[in-house]
Order: structure tokens, then C-alpha cells, then sequence
């Protein structure tokens, strides 16, 4: 099972989704985790004995995860350092906008019973700066953004059908201008740029004709600020290294062994170590790799 954590945005969401995928839709692993709660006297929702989840406790649960899983998508994508440009920050949250408008209009069978109220408050709040429309409107307006979006090989401008339709004739313009002597050049190269569905992006994804300027524009407003969040696994990466049974390490050692922790997916590329080595092993394999980095450096 998986715990949440309150430095992991997702991960109520994912200990929900696992309980209904491995424990709520197994009916003997359902009664296992009743029997237990059972046994152990807890109480339901009417401080009443407990008598384990039921029916109506399963289609909260879904409903749960219906909800929320628009906004967990959105975050996995928001926050991976992959292909991290400012470009996907507007499409991505119109997506999950328009699912949970879907959701909230939802009539007979698609209809929600109990998850609604959830749906409105990640909409809109009033009165506080809760709700999707409260925090992220304004970046819609973002001349910024909006210009990080249209020059993305992932979305253009067809996307400001769904992302801002108000502002298409504007940015188009705005994109334009970039460059005064090849204004009509590009302009004719925007209409006609054909979007690639590849999450890599290459060089060649790039309109042909003007492909330097195009990329130059691309890299001025599609470079995002730089996170923290790399810099943060490596001091944890460096806690897991130097265990209270390591502390004699030299300085050397420990910083080959947070080096080589942190590549280790290379290094088992480049040495072909199985599957499925436990602890032990994988640190004398790395102990190995200072040897191999010794002789090298």
C-alpha cells in the first residue's frame, strides 16, 4: 500500500487509486481489511461499530479519483524536468480546466453524487485565492506565456482555440513583429507549421525555412526559471550515502559514491547489472565503479 506524504502532492490520489485497484475490487481482500478494522473497534462515519467499507464507501472513492485525476496528470507534468519548458504550463492546465467543467456539467449516469462540492472548489472559491479560476486566470492573459505556447512544436497555434481564443490574433502578431524583415515570411511559416506529437523535441521539429530564428525565438520564451528540486534529491541522495555506519568515509569516497548513486541507471547501462540486486550488492557494485573511477581519474 502506499502512504500519503505531505511533501508529495499526489499521493493521497495514489493511495486511493491503489486501495480501489488492489484492495476494493478483490472482495477477499476486502474482507481481510474489514475483519481487521473490525477487530481493531473502530467506528463509521455514525460513531456507530465499524463494519468496513461498503458500497457507497467505494463510489466516494471513485469519485475521489475521477476528480482528482485531471489535477494529478497535471502536476506529473508540471513538475517532471523533462522537456520542462513554459510552453506546456497553459495547454496542460486547460486540460485539466475543461475535465473537471466536463465533470461538473455531467448529467444522468456520468453524473457525480458526492464529489461535486470537490469539483466546484478546485473551479472556483469565493471570497480567497483558492480555485483554478482565481489562481492561474491571469496567466492566461500572459503575453509571455501565451507566446511560450505558440512557438512549442507541441501546440502552436491551433491550440489557442482551447487556451485563449481571444488572444490568438495578437500573439500571431506579436510572433511577427520578432523579426520586422521577415514579418509576411513569417507569418505564411506560423500558418503552415505542421505540429509534432514527439514529447522530445528536436531541432528538425522546426520549420525549415528560418529554422535558426525559429529556435532562437523558441529557446527566449520557452526557458523556465530553474528549480530547486534537483539540487534537494541530491542532499537526499547525499543522507541515504553517508549512514551512521559510513561516517569514517574520506571526502573522496563519499563524493564518488553520491556521484556514481546518482548515475547509477548509466553506470547499470554500462556494465549490464541485473535486474534485482538488493542493497548489499548494488554497493559493491559501486564500490567496484570507484575502483574503475580511481584508475581513471
Amino acid at each position: 500500500m502506499l502512504l500519503t506524504l505531505p511533501n508529495r502532492w499526489n499521493s493521497l490520489y495514489d493511495a486511493c487509486s491503489v486501495l480501489l485497484q488492489r484492495v476494493m475490487d478483490d472482495d477477499a481482500r476486502l474482507e481481510a481489511v474489514n475483519e481487521v478494522l473490525r477487530n481493531e473497534g473502530g467506528t463509521n462515519r455514525n460513531r456507530t461499530s465499524y463494519y468496513g467499507f461498503d458500497d457507497q464507501d467505494k463510489q466516494v472513492l471513485q469519485e475521489y479519483c475521477k476528480v482528482m485525476k485531471p489535477l494529478a496528470n497535471c502536476l506529473d507534468r508540471l513538475q517532471t524536468e523533462e522537456n520542462a519548458y513554459l510552453g506546456v504550463l497553459l495547454p496542460t492546465l486547460t486540460l485539466m480546466r475543461v475535465a473537471l467543467e466536463r465533470m461538473e456539467e455531467a448529467r444522468g449516469d456520468q453524473a457525480l453524487t458526492y464529489a461535486k462540492p470537490l469539483v466546484r472548489a478546485l473551479l472556483r472559491q469565493e471570497g480567497n485565492k483558492g480555485g483554478f479560476n482565481n489562481r492561474f486566470s491571469a496567466m492566461f492573459k500572459d503575453l509571455d506565456l501565451l507566446m511560450a505556447s505558440a512557438l512549442h512544436p507541441n501546440y502552436g497555434m491551433t491550440t489557442f482555440n482551447s487556451v485563449a481564443p481571444n488572444m490568438k490574433e495578437e500573439i500571431f502578431q506579436r510572433i511577427a513583429d520578432q523579426e520586422d524583415d521577415l514579418e509576411e515570411d513569417i507569418k505564411k511559416e506560423l500558418l503552415a507549421w505542421k505540429r509534432s506529437k514527439e514529447a522530445t523535441l528536436k531541432k528538425s521539429h522546426f520549420p525549415a525555412k528560418y529554422r535558426d530564428q525559429w529556435v532562437t525565438l523558441f529557446i527566449k520564451y520557452n526557458t523556465g526559471i530553474p528549480s530547486s528540486a534537483a539540487v534537494e534529491r541530491l542532499f537526499s541522495t547525499a543522507g541515504d550515502v553517508l549512514r551512521p555506519k559510513r561516517a569514517c568515509l574520506s571526502e573522496d569516497n563519499f563524493e564518488y559514491l553520491v556521484f556514481l548513486k546518482g548515475n547509477l541507471h548509466l553506470l547499470k547501462q554500462k556494465f549490464k547489472v541485473p535486474r534485482g540486486v538488493d542493497e548489499e550488492d548494488e554497493e559493491m557494485f559501486l564500490n567496484c565503479c570507484i575502483c574503475v573511477c580511481d584508475v581513471v581519474l
